[in-house]
């Protein structure tokens, strides 16, 4: 009975040790794209899948091999030079607000933002900070946020208005 404990603390500690909060490096170079008078920035990176099941913390041990996936954010930055407050950063209605800055100059862009967590009254810094070289996607002008349909559905339980030029009030009365 001891060695099976043992051997169940083994495992349970190598699955919290190789498959939670472990991360791949972003990737050097972002993306933007102006929108009406604002712009989007993407960044990428490769993310590590975590281990949930004790079968697959084997699979990892015995071919010492991690599954990647791409992940990406988008930043709703009002300007493209210069620096950037947390708070002027839009983002998906319900998230914690952005505190920090995003500075820019000569097209290189430094991340150095934290989520306000003011339920827990702490803040989290997010995975993406660091430094990237900003490159114009002109294919992608005008394209909105992957967050906009969320505005566009209910904009009225948003602090941001949505893109188009309607209006909408919570009563449904255009």
């Amino acid at each position: 009975m001891k060695t099976l404990i043992y051997i169940l603390s083994i495992f349970f500690f190598a699955m919290v040790f190789t498959g939670c909060g472990t991360w791949e490096p972003n990737h050097p170079d972002a993306t933007f794209w102006k929108n009406g008078d604002r712009y989007i920035v993407e960044v990428t990176g490769k993310r590590l899948y975590m281990n949930h099941e004790w079968i697959d913390l084997i699979k990892v041990i015995f071919s010492m091999t991690r599954k990647t996936f791409e992940d990406k954010e988008q930043f709703d930055l009002p300007k493209i030079e210069g620096e950037i407050d947390g708070r002027e950063i839009r983002q998906e209605p319900g998230d914690y607000p952005y505190i920090g800055k995003i500075t820019i100059r000569s097209n290189v862009m430094t991340i150095k933002i934290s989520y306000d967590n003011y339920d827990d009254k702490k803040t989290e810094p997010i995975s993406w900070n660091g430094k990237y070289k900003l490159i114009e996607n002109e294919s992608r002008k005008g394209e909105q946020p992957k967050w906009a349909w969320k505005w566009e559905k209910e904009p009225w339980k948003s602090q941001w208005m949505p893109y188009g030029a309607w209006k909408k009030t919570a009563d449904g009365v255009e």
